[in-house]
């Protein structure tokens, strides 16, 4: 296992697979009680489904429950978990209902924002087809979806780490920037996470989100690992594959590229104690 392999497998799989674990544990006792409130139909549904549908499943329509159900979800999942992580569950799912135009689903979401108590409001400007939304410090927030995801990802195979090389692969000269991240999954714990910056916004092709660069990091306060231009990306990526035997080319190169600047960071960290 190079140094590559051993930084993701520390950061991100450890991550998930305790992510999952915790989760699984917590949806256990939520879908006992959750089959309370249900027909047996449903039950049955709920019974059967996997913790992380059944997690989607709750905080997307918490809106649509009764006020005691929805004081036992606030209370025993969504005060349970990390605010930036479920509200960007929440603005990925509204995001994919907007391309999708389903405005009933929009609206379900909208309301179940605001009951959770993570914002103080969201506002769907159809015409303009942005949202705004509220914080609970009362700042606001605009923020669109995108139209082309789907049709980005599928060229660069899967995932944020890739479209985002891709795309800045093929506009050098076009004053793109990139930027790497960690950020908090469902506990707390973190991943990586890489987006394309354009005049100060964030194209989030894997997230399906546009969004001001100061906004997304008042939103989600991530950890910037790297955030240069395309150029430099580019070069410093062939730079590593020329120099590196450990350097993997198998469609995480921007990946990779910032697990070196991260491991150069930390070296300078201990260098300087």
């Amino acid at each position: 296992m190079n140094r590559y392999d051993k930084c993701y497998n520390k950061t991100e799989e450890i991550s998930y697979k305790k992510e999952n674990l915790r989760l699984n544990h917590m949806i256990l006792k939520v879908k006992r009680e959750l089959i309370k409130y249900f027909d047996k139909e449903s039950a049955q549904i709920i019974y059967k489904a996997n913790s992380r549908t059944i997690f989607t499943t709750v905080i997307i329509n918490l809106s649509l429950y009764n006020k005691k159900l929805q004081e036992y979800i606030i209370k025993n999942v969504i005060n349970r978990l990390s605010k930036e992580s479920i509200i960007n569950y929440y603005l990925i799912y509204l995001c994919n209902s907007q391309t999708k135009k389903d405005y009933t689903l929009i609206n379900t979401i909208i309301n179940s924002m605001k009951i959770s108590g993570l914002v103080n409001d969201i506002i769907f400007d159809n015409e303009k087809n942005k949202f705004i939304l509220i914080t609970t410090d009362n700042k606001e927030i605009i923020f669109s979806c995108r139209n082309d995801t789907k049709e980005q990802i599928n060229k660069a195979n899967g995932h944020c780490h890739g479209v985002t090389y891709h795309i800045l692969k093929n506009n050098q000269n076009n004053n793109l920037y990139a930027a790497t991240i960690l950020i908090d999954n469902l506990y707390g714990e973190k991943y990586y996470h890489s987006f394309i910056i354009n005049n100060n916004i964030v194209n989030d092709y894997a997230h399906n989100i546009i969004i001001n660069f100061d906004d997304y990091k008042e939103l989600y306060k991530p950890d910037i690992i790297f955030y240069a231009d395309a150029k430099k990306v580019c070069k410093g990526i062939d730079k590593l594959k020329n120099k590196d035997k450990e350097f993997s080319d198998h469609n995480c190169e921007l990946l990779n590229y910032a697990i070196d600047k991260q491991l150069r960071k930390e070296q300078k960290r201990l260098i300087r104690k």
